[in-house]
């Protein structure tokens, strides 16, 4: 079991804040299963961040289309 220094009020605040900064704040009530490949990775962002994840520990791929 994970227990973060934060509340859950607070974390969810931030998840949202991070959202918009994202510009992905419509994703927030979407089923993960119906995210994109590149959304889910947006979303898996703004979660490590709402968390304060090391930075380094966050690794994103981008496609060289």
């Amino acid at each position: 079991m994970v227990y973060y220094s934060v509340g859950k009020g607070e974390r969810r605040e931030r998840a949202y804040e991070l959202l918009e900064l994202l510009d992905i704040e419509e994703l927030a009530d979407r089923d993960p299963q119906t995210l994109s490949g590149g959304q889910q990775q947006r979303v898996g962002l703004a979660r490590a961040l709402a968390i304060d994840i090391e930075p380094e520990s966050v690794h994103i791929v981008e496609s060289k289309e």
